[in-house]
């Protein structure tokens, strides 16, 4: 947020009136007084920006509070003066505003940092890491937290450049209207006049800047024309000369009156900065090229000493022959001015640097921009930290190239040095494109620069495709419609081709020659695609799948799973992982994220669950067939993993283990520098080079030196589940794969996928596997036009994903405004945040330097910065937006069907029970975001005519619909376990014996103890604790469960209520399918689960009309028990011959009906002949005694066993037969 210091005028009046907020952005004139506005802003109202309130649990919402903070008394929207008189908590949360800042947009103002508090220091790596990334200061916090900025100037130019609006415009007393803002807490600065710019991205600050500047030259308002041509010279530069010409060009336009003349001139570059208009050179491919160049020789127009001028001069000799492809230059004086424009400018695609330019730039202007770097994402992290490290000593050129390389890593980086530069930059030689030196001939430079974003415009199946399209081809095989001919000759059918094009049916063919390729044994163009994207994607491979993620995923399952393997995974991900545990015959443990009882929605798994999940498995002696993690980054509703921190801690309990993140709504994470480190591929590339560099080596001594152990297997499971746990270097592998809906969220048809490898062992152990489930799930017939828009998607993302990233983000941000400052739109609508999403116990790194006040309002440049580089476990994704609707008294499928899209037009698709979610992506306009606006509030208005308009019974029943999306609001069931004929049978209590016994003293050292009590109380708290443990190891069977259910014969169907009564009696339902209600959109019960009375009370108050695996006038497809109790006998009886116990597991909570299996004795009433000509056909008979028990009798490939006392032995008679044949065999 911008210092406001001047005049309250009209512009900003009327906002403050219409958003009723505190965090607008003001840019306003300098001045050695400083006052902030924070304080004098709205604060917030209980209920308004947070569901939460002041409690530490996201699902603890008060009602009357939110209804309170939503009143239409207007005297309860302006509560700043009651604040004041109070003197209560509103004059300590406004010197707290004060004290940190603005939570909105960072303020332009020379006290812009002074006032900031000095967060404490972030935990984890980042206190540890040695390349000045996250490295602390003697504080022990980061050297970016706090930090004070280092450009003066003056800011008047700004406010004037912005303002539009006039004093006579002004109307109304505005001590009467505002009595909580005085003159007392401004700063007059003359007659100039505020307005507020929304804005948190700099390339979109300066097309509101040249619009202003538009108009004032309308206008004829020459000192806002002044000063907001002082304001573009020093954001122009970072865009090279050509603007600050423009700049120039219009000065004197206006200085000779031609006011015309300079509004041409200014609409010409307006119109290149349109996503429409696009460019100043028409039809050219324009980007630039950062070179950083000595302070003596910087704007030098001499090309023999200054680099820039040499590029300049090749390039307009080289490119007046190819104009296809040109560059223009922004030169600068110093790493620190390089380094920000390397983030600032998003069509930056090359840096040049020599080896002697100095870290802090030398010259200063009058007209500099106060805390103008306080806009930019990412600046912290890329440019104050890595500085404060050349600072300290650091190789300057070495430092700078890794920065640039993680904050721009689509960026080709050249060096210009000296043999003695050339040494310095050994570390970092696989990060530098080409070096050259100083005295050398730079057209190779330039052919290099040139050559780099050719390779990221190939888009290699797509122009094979194209010239194939283009050739004129006799087709004698499939397809009919391949060249269109098949619709050509049609009499009926030519609006096909009128809608397509013909384009489409050309590039349709079954060829895989001719410059096509086959994508199930690529060798040419499809290939080289593949690596493309690999390299875009930070990957050691990459697949192009068109069959959508779910396909992706069932290929990674099958590629690195056996039958038998154990898989924990997060319990709500996507559907097609469940069908793949079934495939692969995997035994899935399945892990519940922490649940958002009032949202009707999940989070994330906690990784204190996952942690002693494997140490359960651990204390069980199953670790080793625990294969696989899967979990889900980011999740539908934008909750994102801290992977990293994830990936490391695993390793540290299960260094064999594979991770597969489902990244399928996350794919435009990777190109931008904050979002992407928090993305799997980023994650597992920075382990593996901290590895290599033997970081982990010492970080891994410090552990085990703290917990007093030289191996973390010989230490407690309790202690190592509340540790932050270290690899061992020298036993783990990084194993992770990720797959990507490229089509949800980058621009590729739908079913377009990818599935990203970044695997030590994939050649070596997974390579042929990973090939053999790509035959199987992948098409013979794959869509070339998915394929190829794939390859032209990965293209734009290489050449602009930056800047359309930060144009995404911006939209969401915009969006948040625009709907939190409205008050009516608040009175029924609220935006979720980050304390209503994420447990406070899961986000503490980020309220120890923020405070909740902070994560409670909507998001912002700098929070998104601090949270994301923290080390929380969660966060939430800037680009979603999740609206609570209950306040309506509307569901979210209602007003998703009945109002957003049958009455406006508006599209989402995920809803909960009393939210919908608002997704923004790379096409996201402005616009569109005014116009999502402008449909709430329309649907706002309606419901408070609604209210007004009726009668006192509607009020009622509104209020009824209000307080069950509120309150009533059903638990969310967890997982219950599977039923014991499909749990996998673990002997816990002798597993936890051996391990106490192996530690106990024998012989002499137990008699010297002399059978030490307290000792022996230690062993019986260890064998209790794996006790505790075991509970967590509930995996189960799958595909048993699965297949058992194909036989109609051993089903029956229940209602929901049936089910309900049947359990609280104590019968134990278990489901034979997968139940998937949308919304949320994942399993709440697989087969072979347990059913719970939690689970059924949850479908009865979900009220949905669309539940895959459930059948309205059926119900509940269930087993019967008799089938199970059958199972279950046959089951213990081959564990009782194999001479083991078998303890099995009962679900947690649930009454059961216990089988007890004991010999038949002679009173047992046998099958009658009928019965077992009718048990073997498949036919249910029913016990005589018991007509509940219902028993299948199935034919196999053994004889079957007739019901008398010596069953037992007849059975092992004829196994050991069996046995004795396949010996022989």
């Amino acid at each position: 947020m911008l210092e406001r210091r001047g005049t309250l005028r009209y512009g900003a009046a009327r906002r403050l009136r219409q958003f009723g907020s505190r965090d607008s952005i003001l840019l306003a004139p300098s001045s050695s007084r400083s006052m902030s506005t924070s304080g004098f802003f709205l604060p917030a109202l209980p209920g308004e920006r947070s569901l939460s309130g002041d409690s530490e649990a996201p699902q603890d919402f008060d009602l009357e509070a939110a209804l309170r903070g939503h009143s239409r008394n207007p005297a309860r929207v302006f509560p700043g003066e009651g604040d004041r008189r109070d003197g209560g908590d509103g004059g300590e949360k406004r010197e707290r505003s004060r004290g940190r800042g603005s939570l909105g947009t960072p303020r332009l103002s020379p006290s812009s940092f002074d006032a900031r508090e000095d967060f404490s220091g972030l935990s984890g790596r980042w206190s540890q890491r040695e390349d000045g990334f996250g490295s602390t200061g003697a504080s022990g916090r980061p050297p970016w937290v706090g930090r004070k900025s280092r450009e003066g100037g003056r800011l008047a130019e700004m406010t004037a450049a912005l303002s539009v609006a006039t004093e006579e415009e002004f109307s109304g007393d505005r001590e009467q209207t505002h009595g909580w803002l005085t003159k007392a807490e401004t700063v007059t600065q003359g007659d100039e006049d505020l307005v507020s710019s929304e804005t948190t991205y700099i390339a979109m600050l300066r097309e509101e800047l040249w619009q202003a500047l538009s108009a004032h030259v309308a206008m004829w308002r020459r000192d806002k024309i002044e000063a907001g041509l002082n304001c573009l010279e020093q954001i122009e530069w970072f865009w090279g000369v050509e603007g600050m010409h423009k700049v120039q060009e219009v000065r004197a336009l206006v200085k000779d009156n031609k006011m015309d003349s300079a509004g041409a001139v200014i609409s010409s570059v307006t119109a290149s900065m349109s996503s429409v208009t696009g460019s100043m050179q028409g039809r050219q491919h324009c980007f630039y090229v950062l070179v950083a160049v000595p302070p003596y020789t910087f704007r030098n127009s001499d090309h023999r000493v200054n680099l820039a001028a040499e590029l300049r001069r090749i390039a307009s000799k080289e490119q007046s022959q190819d104009s296809s492809l040109v560059y223009r230059i922004v030169e600068v004086d110093s790493m620190r001015r390089a380094l920000l424009a390397a983030i600032v400018n998003p069509d930056i695609l090359a840096v040049v640097v020599q080896d002697n330019v100095p870290v802090d730039h030398s010259h200063t202007s009058s007209h500099a921009l106060v805390g103008f770097e306080a806009f930019v994402r990412g600046v912290e992290m890329f440019v104050d930290a890595p500085v404060a490290q050349m600072r300290a000593g650091a190789p300057v050129l070495s430092t700078f190239v890794r920065s640039v390389s993680r904050c721009r890593g689509n960026v080709d980086i050249f060096c210009v040095c000296t043999a003695m530069g050339l040494a310095s930059l050994e570390p970092v030689t696989h990060l530098v494109k080409r070096a050259f030196f100083p005295n050398d001939d730079h057209s190779d430079l330039h052919e290099a620069i040139l050559a780099g974003v050719r390779s990221k415009m190939r888009c290699p199946f797509f122009e094979a495709l194209r010239r194939y399209a283009e050739r004129p081809i006799g087709v004698f095989h499939a397809l009919a419609i391949s060249r269109g001919n098949s619709v050509r000759r049609s009499k009926w059918i030519q609006g096909l081709i009128d809608f397509y094009g013909v384009n489409l049916f050309k590039a349709e063919s079954s060829a895989t020659c001719g410059g096509l390729d086959s994508l199930l044994d690529p060798h040419g163009s499809l290939l080289d695609a593949q690596n493309l994207a690999a390299r875009a994607y930070d990957a050691s491979y990459a697949f192009f799948v068109t069959n959508g993620t779910s396909t992706s995923n069932k290929i990674v399952l099958q590629a690195v799973l056996r039958p038998e393997d154990v898989v924990l995974v997060d319990r709500d991900c996507h559907k097609s992982h469940h069908y793949g545990f079934v495939l692969a015959g995997s035994s899935p443990c399945y892990l519940d994220a922490y649940p958002l009882h009032r949202f009707s929605m999940y989070g994330g798994v906690p990784l204190d669950s996952i942690k002693r999940t494997l140490l359960a498995y651990r204390a069980v002696g199953r670790l080793e067939e625990v294969k696989l993690l899967v979990l889900t980054n980011c999740t539908f509703d934008g909750i994102v993993y801290n992977v990293r921190r994830v990936i490391e801690e695993c390793l540290a309990i299960a260094p064999h283990l594979v991770f597969l993140f489902d990244e399928a709504w996350f794919s435009y994470a990777m190109f931008h520098p904050i979002l992407k480190t928090r993305t799997a591929m980023h994650a597992a590339n920075e382990i593996r080079r901290d590895l290599m560099e033997g970081r982990y080596h010492q970080l891994f001594e410090d552990l085990v030196e703290t917990l007093g152990t030289d191996d973390l297997r010989a230490v407690d499971a309790e202690t190592l589940a509340k540790t932050r746990l270290v690899p061992d270097p020298r036993r783990m592998r990084v194993r992770v794969y990720a797959t990507h809906s490229i089509h949800k969220s980058l621009t590729a048809l739908r079913q377009g996928s990818m599935i990203l490898v970044n695997d030590d062992l994939f050649e070596s152990h997974v390579h042929t596997a990973f090939k053999e489930a790509y035959y199987t799930h992948m098409s013979t017939s794959p869509n070339y036009q998915i394929l190829a828009t794939l390859d032209v998607g990965r293209s734009q993302m290489e050449l602009e994903g930056y800047g359309l990233v930060e144009r995404q983000i911006e939209a969401a941000f915009f969006i948040r405004r625009l709907l939190t400052r409205d008050l009516l739109v608040r009175k029924y609508f609220t935006v979720l945040s980050p304390r209503d999403m994420i447990p406070s116990a899961m986000r503490k790194h980020s309220r120890e330097f923020l405070g909740e006040e902070a994560l409670q309002c909507e998001l912002t440049l700098q929070t998104l910065e601090q949270v994301w580089l923290s080390d929380d476990e969660f966060v939430l994704d800037p680009t979603r937006i999740t609206l609570f609707t209950g306040l309506s008294g509307l569901d979210g499928e209602t007003f998703k069907v009945k109002w957003l899209m049958d009455k406006y037009g508006v599209q989402i698709n995920k809803t909960s029970r009393n939210s919908v979610l608002f997704m923004t992506n790379i096409g996201t306009t402005r616009s569109s975001c005014v116009f999502l606006k402008a449909c709430i509030r329309s649907c706002a208005q309606e419901l408070e005519m609604h209210r007004l308009l009726s009668s006192t019974r509607e009020l009622e029943e509104v209020n009824d619909a209000v307080h069950g999306l509120v309150e009533e609001c059903p638990d969310l069931p967890h997982f219950s376990a599977f039923h014991p004929v499909f749990a996998k049978p673990t002997r816990v209590c002798e597993a936890a014996r051996e391990n106490a016994a192996a530690e106990e003293p024998t012989g002499a050292a137990a008699n010297a103890k002399g059978g030490d009590k307290k000792g022996d109380g230690k062993r019986e708290a260890s064998v209790g604790g794996e006790d505790a443990l075991a509970s967590l190891v509930k995996d189960g069977d799958l595909r048993a469960a699965f297949y058992l259910a194909y036989d109609e014969n051993n089903v029956r169907y229940l209602s929901l209520r049936s089910a309900k009564e049947a359990i609280l009696k104590g019968k134990q339902l278990v489901a034979t399918t997968f139940v998937i209600p949308y919304p949320p959109g994942f399993p709440v019960a697989v087969p072979g689960q347990v059913l719970t009375v939690a689970l059924v009370d949850f479908l009865l108050k979900l009220d949905v009309k669309e539940i895959h695996g459930f059948d309205d006038k059926l119900g509940f497809r269930l087993f019967k028990p008799g089938v199970l109790t059958e199972k279950l006998r046959e089951r213990q009886s081959a564990g009782a011959l194999r001479g083991t116990s078998v303890e099995q597991r009962l679900p947690p909570e649930t009454e059961t009906v216990h089988v007890a299996v004991r010999p038949p004795t002679a009173g047992t009433p046998q099958l009658s002949e009928e019965k077992k000509d009718a048990s073997s056909n498949g036919v249910v008979a029913a016990s005589a005694d018991d007509p509940d028990s219902k028993i299948s009798e199935k034919s196999g490939n053994s004889t079957n066993a007739t019901r008398n006392s010596d069953a037992a032995s007849s059975l092992s008679s004829r196994r050991d037969d069996q046995e004795k044949r396949e010996s022989e065999t």
